[in-house]
């Protein structure tokens, strides 16, 4: 069965208007999918009266200054927080640990708080320990393969001694 060329150009308009409409229609369903468009129309704001721009404008003016009197205060805060851990630390700088500390930074304010108030714990180096009790009456060292000892003795023989292997403190005796 031949058609004639008029069927065939019927044919061929019916199908492109058909892809033109699936086409169209897809694009604009992919659109929305991306978020181009919104879809259907958004339906018009309601017209404000000259009052209710008025209102609207004196809400939003109020709104603008408490959020710049929030920031005045935080910012105030901050500053006094920062003043206020200032002070503390000058004051800290001025207890008996804090000028052990000013003396010896790379040693923690805990072991400084400790030596000030002359007390030890192990794993103290010489140096700390002679911080915290002064120095000492004797002292004894010995090098022995893999490791150095040292003895340091206070008071008459040697009341209280303290035991280092490697330069750390190891063992207290009183």
């Amino acid at each position: 069965m031949a058609m004639s060329s008029a069927s065939k150009g019927c044919i061929t308009l019916l199908g492109s208007a058909i892809f033109l409409v699936l086409f169209v229609k897809g694009v604009g369903t992919i659109a929305r999918w991306a978020g181009r468009t919104a879809g259907p129309k958004p339906t018009p704001a309601p017209t404000m009266t000259a009052a209710e721009i008025i209102r609207e404008q004196a809400r939003q003016r109020d709104a603008a200054w408490r959020k710049e009197k929030l920031r005045e205060v935080i910012a105030r805060q901050r500053a006094e927080a920062a003043h206020e851990r200032e002070a503390a630390e000058a004051a800290w700088l001025e207890t008996p640990a804090g000028l052990v500390w000013q003396d010896h930074r790379g040693w923690s304010r805990e072991d400084c708080r400790l030596i000030a108030d002359g007390k030890l714990h192990l794993g103290f180096t010489e140096e700390q320990c002679v911080a915290a009790w002064g120095r000492p009456d004797s002292t004894r060292r010995s090098i022995n393969p893999g490791n150095t000892t040292a003895l340091l003795c206070y008071g008459q023989f040697c009341k209280s001694a303290l035991y280092f292997v490697d330069g750390r403190l190891l063992r207290i005796e009183q």
